[in-house]
């Protein structure tokens, strides 16, 4: 199985009278375009994505309806409140086993969950700390399905570096 975690776009400012619901706050227009060319970045390093799951979070589902479009996507997003509100490391895990073990699997959320996650994938016990800046993307391959400390890391990716491979 191969996960591609991906933290939402930039969003307007948490506080903003506008959204007294902090998950109604959606995508800058900034966030919005440049999570666009990140997206295609991804495309052009020939990732392919069997799922996108997404934090139930409007930035995430903003996120993730974007990187569906510009990656060539024509499944449908699976929202999952265990990459929102219902975080759970061991959830998720369980949730994706019954998928394919060859499938690619993106999964779109927020910070500091991807963080702890992804911490939780690669080391056996989670004990490593990793930040994902907004819009960042990590590539990550397990041998079977993902599970806790398994996890290789192929790429961890900040929007400035997937932005720099479009030249």
């Amino acid at each position: 199985m191969r996960l591609i975690l991906i933290r939402h776009a930039k969003a307007g400012n948490r506080d903003d009278p506008k959204y007294p619901d902090d998950r109604t706050r959606p995508l800058t227009r900034e966030g919005r375009r440049e999570h666009k060319r990140i997206a295609g970045a991804l495309a052009k390093m020939s990732v392919d994505l069997d799922h996108i799951w997404t934090s139930p979070i409007l930035r995430a589902k903003e996120t993730a309806e974007i990187t569906a479009r510009e990656m060539g996507f024509t499944g449908a997003l699976f929202e999952s409140p265990l990459l929102g509100e219902a975080f759970s490391i061991d959830g998720l895990i369980a949730a994706l086993k019954p998928l394919p073990s060859e499938c690619s699997v993106a999964c779109v959320g927020h910070e500091p969950h991807l963080g702890r996650l992804a911490a939780a994938l690669l080391h056996p016990d989670g004990s490593i700390a990793i930040k994902f800046k907004k819009s960042a993307a990590m590539g990550l391959d397990f041998p079977a399905r993902a599970a806790r400390g398994k996890g290789t890391l192929l790429f961890f990716l900040r929007p400035d570096h997937l932005l720099s491979l479009l030249g």
